[in-house]
């Protein structure tokens, strides 16, 4: 049976984070990166707006609020560094009806106080100026929300992670892990064939099926995952002048989250409504710049399927329902994109990163949005939990 100092089951953002840091940190440890998919980054990670989020949504004093602020900055220095397509291009959270106004003020506070120090109050006539095209009474206006190119950022951490010589492992599923003293076994299966893996440290980053992991190693885990589906679409943003945008993101005021999902303290859950996020084209030379394509979504749906992406797509007339501040935009304007499956927390509302409660030489991270601007963040959270040992 093959034996390795650890062992991080996953291989989205988090899980390449946590191999990234921990590599650096402790440099001649074995690590060993075990990813179910054949490539990286297939589910959540590379399904998602690619927004790096001003905080406006993350409850004060939270893990999501400290890690969010921190790992936004930790990620525009790694995208400088390493050449990934990354732009800050302002964010507009608007009103459109009057009882919404009252919101804003909250949104702001909330904004400010999680790290978006820029944020501020903007009415009618400003918005025009920022985006003619949308139609809002007044908006939260955070001007250092940013975007970044989610696949070149996956395949760049990959790399550095490889160049850390961390070994990683795809179409590798954990099929069971068995505490034996201080270490775990873990049965897996890769490419078909089953084997036998001893390891000292043992990190769940397994995302979507975090939960199913957490419970092999511990069947007390407390925690519970309500997954939530995301459906996008996409228009050319130069088709029409009606439909013409500067390149904002455009996001509606947040709404509860469909199932009527709870936190900690019995209160529905928000999420943030469908919204237009602007992209990246890449041009002859090989550079890139903010294009002309825009993503609408997501439109979100309660689903006990987490790998189902393409069952009972909505239409182009429920997309163009859900961003009334653009009315520009006809439902022929729109193209089927991708779908997303992302993690909620039921009955909580903020990451989980902690040691397990039984085996403290076990870490689980679930880590829902804003996961992918909290990444580089959250990979140093949990090396440092070990360092505290």
């Amino acid at each position: 049976m093959d034996k390795v100092d650890v062992v991080i089951i996953g291989g989205g953002v988090c899980g390449l984070a946590a191999a990234y840091f921990y590599s650096k940190k402790f440099p001649k440890q074995e690590i060993l990166l075990l990813e179910k998919n054949l490539y990286l980054g297939e589910e959540q990670s590379g399904r998602n707006s690619g927004v790096l989020h001003s905080g406006i949504l993350n409850p004060k004093n939270s893990l999501k609020s400290e890690l969010c602020s921190r790992g936004v900055e930790m990620l525009k220095s790694f995208a400088k560094a390493y050449n990934i397509p990354c732009e800050t291009v302002g964010k507009i959270t608007v009103a459109t009806k009057k009882e919404e106004l009252i919101k804003l003020d909250f949104y702001l506070k909330q904004a400010i106080a999680n790290g978006a120090q820029d944020a501020r109050i903007i009415d009618k006539k400003e918005i025009n100026l920022l985006e003619p095209n949308v139609e809002a009474l007044a908006a939260v206006y955070t001007p250092s929300t940013a975007i970044i190119d989610t696949a070149s950022y996956i395949k760049t951490l990959t790399k550095s992670v490889k160049n850390n010589s961390v070994t990683i492992s795809p179409s590798t599923r954990v099929e069971n892990v068995t505490p034996n003293n201080s270490n775990f076994v873990l049965n897996i299966v890769q490419n078909g064939e089953e084997l036998n893996l001893e390891t000292k440290i043992l990190i769940n980053a397994a995302g979507l099926f975090s939960e199913e992991i957490a419970r092999l190693i511990n069947p007390e885990f407390p925690y519970k995952i309500k997954p939530l589906r995301g459906e996008f679409m996409k228009f050319n943003k130069k088709k029409r002048r009606d439909i013409l945008m500067n390149g904002l993101a455009v996001y509606p005021l947040p709404s509860i989250m469909p199932g009527g999902v709870l936190d900690q303290y019995s209160k529905p859950r928000n999420v943030a409504g469908t919204h237009l996020i602007p992209t990246f084209d890449l041009l002859a030379n090989g550079s890139y710049e903010v294009g002309s394509t825009v993503h609408v979504g997501p439109l979100s749906k309660e689903t006990s399927d987490r790998s189902d992406y393409e069952n009972n797509r909505s239409n182009s007339e429920e997309f163009v329902k859900q961003i009334s501040f653009f009315p520009g935009l006809k439902s022929d304007d729109l193209e089927l994109d991708y779908t997303g499956i992302q993690l909620k927390m039921e009955g909580y509302n903020d990451f989980v990163i902690e040691k397990d409660k039984k085996y403290q030489n076990a870490i689980h991270v679930l880590a829902e949005s804003p996961g992918l601007s909290s990444s580089l963040a959250i990979g140093e959270y949990m090396v440092g939990l070990f360092r505290r040992r």
